[in-house]
This record gives structure tokens, C-alpha cells and sequence, in this order.
């Protein structure tokens, strides 16, 4: 497979970063090897806590794994450290909370989704 061939070699140039685990994590999370993915967001955020980014796609990956209650508190940090509060980090903790039953948190979200972009899907 062409992507596997180019994240080796991006590692070999930049070796393991932070950037790097986030990108193998989304790698693994595209093949639906959840357990690889989790192991390598979690390495993201843990030489980067302040990355919003990789925090949400930790997050993210938890949650596509159906580890909800493990996903809300990285979505949570995620929107705390970007004050922009991207829609796709909002909808990713409303899905998070939904499937938790605090449907109101995920209501709440989700009109402010709506209200900063009524066409967002």
C-alpha cells in the first residue's frame, strides 16, 4: 500500500513526533485497526498535552471505537485548547454525549453547531 510505504518514510526524515502518532493513529483508525489507533493517539497527546489537535483526534478515534465515556474528557480538553472550537470538535462530544444518554449536553452542542452554521450537516 502506497500510504503505509509514504508514513515510513516521513518517520525516517522526522522520526516519531507527536505530529507523527496523530497521523499513524488516523492511518490506523482509516483501516479500522482501533486498538493501533488508540495506542498511537494516545503517544500523541501524551508528548503533546497541549495539542488541540491531537486531542481531538484521540477523542475522535475513542469514540469511532465506542469508548464514549473515555472520549469526552479528550473532546472536552481538545475545544478548551482551541478557542475557535472547530464544528467537527462540537459534533464529535455531541455524538460522544448522545451515545451516553446527556442527550441535553448533546442538544445544547448541537444548536450551537447549527447556529454557527446552519448548513453544517
Amino acid at each position: 500500500m502506497k500510504a503505509d510505504r509514504f508514513i515510513q518514510k516521513s518517520i525516517e526524515y522526522s522520526g516519531y513526533d507527536y505530529k507523527t502518532h496523530e497521523i499513524l493513529s488516523q492511518f490506523y483508525l482509516l483501516k479500522r485497526q482501533f486498538d493501533k489507533a488508540i495506542i498511537e493517539g494516545k503517544k500523541a497527546v501524551d508528548l503533546n498535552p497541549s495539542s488541540a489537535s491531537s486531542n481531538f483526534v484521540y477523542g475522535m478515534i475513542l469514540s469511532l471505537a465506542t469508548r464514549y465515556d473515555e472520549a469526552i474528557p479528550a473532546l472536552k480538553k481538545a475545544i478548551r485548547l482551541n478557542p475557535i472550537q472547530p464544528i467537527n470538535y462540537l459534533n464529535q462530544l455531541a455524538f460522544a454525549y448522545s451515545y451516553t444518554k446527556q442527550y441535553e449536553k448533546a442538544i445544547s452542542l448541537w444548536e450551537q453547531t447549527i447556529k454557527r452554521n446552519p448548513d453544517y450537516y
